[in-house]
């Protein structure tokens, strides 16, 4: 009885003294806020920024591409067709970008190819067609 008794203060113990806080090890561009990870404010999308079309002609050759880590963009260097709404990374070099579906047939299907230094980029895109769009960009800031 008295080995049982004294299981259970020792099982009590425990759980209490394992309660008074959690043990959190953030990894690389977290940082840690209570008991959770947060993001440390470092991007870790190297999409996020300005960028330019390389070897734009015309109408196209002084405007930039801008994506905000809100999940915004604006289309004024035209790299997919249609009018811009959202963009999202699915997974490493893919992404979807959204455009207004009144336009076009839904969302484009976005593969990158990023440069060691994530200065310039490939971009291949299907907006809702089997219609491929290819693009090189250069990053302005």
């Amino acid at each position: 009885m008295i080995r049982a008794f004294a299981a259970v203060l020792a099982a009590a113990s425990l759980f209490v003294t394992s309660g008074c806080g959690r043990h959190v090890t953030c990894g690389n561009g977290t940082k840690q806020v209570g008991d959770q990870c947060v993001d440390s404010g470092v991007s870790s999308d190297p999409l996020i920024g300005v960028w330019a079309v390389t070897g734009a002609n015309g109408f196209y050759a002084d405007k930039a591409c801008e994506f905000f880590e809100n999940g915004e963009w604006n289309n004024s260097c035209q790299i997919v067709s249609g009018t811009p709404t959202t963009w999202a990374r699915i997974y490493e070099n893919r992404y979807v970008l959204g455009v207004a579906p009144s336009l076009w047939d839904g969302p484009c299907d976005v593969q990158t190819i990023f440069a060691a230094d994530n200065n310039s980029v490939a971009v291949t895109s299907r907006c809702g067609r089997t219609t491929v769009q290819t693009g090189n960009l250069v990053r302005i800031q």
